[in-house]
């Protein structure tokens, strides 16, 4: 259904399946490597259509996340009208347009350095001129950025290099600038349960955003982007965000709710998921036996009806305990502890204060 509750026409289905050009995918493809300018939906068609299950609306369902500056992808195939392109992202492959990236030799858009600033606020204003006077673009947590190789003085700005499309389409990285002020971190943040609590609380009361659209989070996108601030590249999506790392309990192993709730007892606040269906938590702790947690979370049944909350809250897990299906606590799908690859274990902080 269309966004006025009315079925798309057979013709509209079959014009967006002509255009995805399927028939001219070749044996092996040619694949462009580039950097992502301007924020753009990544899409299961390509269409800025939103396609609904149900004439009453609800959540795009060609809608699978959203792509930000400076993030590196490979596009794969175009699309007849020269609009879109398939993209691989780096952990998932969609529909984009093509006017959101600026392409390059792929050592230049792979490149890889040890000198980099992680992103750490929810997002930072890119401006460029010294003076911050000219607004450039916006970056979320998580996101990468290079310094121009020159040590920033107290109180003058952060100097770096940010991606830009040319004349002709091409890859240009130019200078610009942010606050003195600007919530970045030299490298990774450490692994620690206090750092992880800490940038999570930084995006708490942040309005809900389905698949990432108009540049907000859904809960699998604060959680990603949350992690990504240490290092770690997990899954966009939460079914397999709660499958990642070190599973203490999972309904998908046959785990009974007892084992769950065993799991759940012992886990290790700040650095553990829940998972519902189609939904994750961070897990940040005990209150009178009580557990708590933060999510970006759209609502839950409240006995019969649905009760909206639309943003980044910390609550407990008797939500919807009105309801036939029964509390959060109770639908638990997984309890996982989320641990870093073995490269990179030696290196973590053990620091277990909140």
């Amino acid at each position: 259904y269309d966004s006025s509750g009315k079925k798309y026409p057979e013709e509209f289905i079959d014009e967006v399946a002509y255009n995805m050009g399927l028939d001219a995918i070749a044996e092996e493809a040619e694949i462009r490597f580039g950097v992502v300018v301007s924020r753009g939906d990544i899409r299961a068609l390509p269409t800025d259509e939103p396609m609904y299950t149900s004439r009453r609306g609800g959540f795009d369902t060609i809608q699978y996340t959203s792509a930000h500056p400076t993030e590196s992808v490979a596009l794969l195939h175009e699309s007849r009208d020269g609009e879109w392109g398939f993209f691989q992202t780096s952990t998932l492959r969609g529909w984009m347009r093509l006017e959101n990236v600026a392409f390059g030799e792929r050592a230049d858009v792979m490149a890889v350095t040890d000198d980099f600033l992680v992103v750490t606020g929810s997002h930072v204003k890119v401006y460029r001129d010294s003076a911050m006077k000219e607004p450039f673009s916006e970056v979320k947590m998580g996101a990468l950025l290079r310094p121009d190789g020159q040590k920033k003085g107290e109180g003058e700005p952060w100097k770096v290099f940010f991606p830009e499309k040319g004349p002709s389409g091409e890859l240009v990285w130019v200078q610009a600038y942010l606050s003195p002020k600007a919530d970045v971190n030299v490298g990774y943040l450490p692994y620690t349960r206090k750092n992880i609590i800490r940038q999570a609380f930084k995006m708490l009361g942040e309005e809900y955003g389905w698949g990432g659209r108009e540049g907000l989070r859904d809960c699998s996108l604060f959680i990603k982007d949350l992690f990504a601030t240490v290092g770690l590249n997990l899954p966009r999506n939460s079914r397999l965000q709660g499958v990642t790392g070190d599973v203490k309990a999972s309904r998908a192993e046959a785990d009974s709710y007892r084992e769950i709730t065993k799991a759940l007892k012992s886990a290790d606040p700040g650095i553990t998921l829940l998972t519902l269906n189609g939904h994750v938590m961070l897990h940040i702790g005990d209150l009178k036996g009580k557990p708590y947690v933060i999510h970006q979370i759209f609502g839950y049944k409240d006995g019969r009806r649905m009760k909206l909350i639309k943003k980044t809250a910390v609550t407990g897990l008797d939500l919807g305990k009105r309801s036939r299906a029964g509390s959060f606590q109770k639908r638990l799908r997984s309890v996982t502890r989320v641990t870093i690859p073995g490269e990179r274990r030696a290196e973590a902080t053990a620091d277990k204060s909140v």
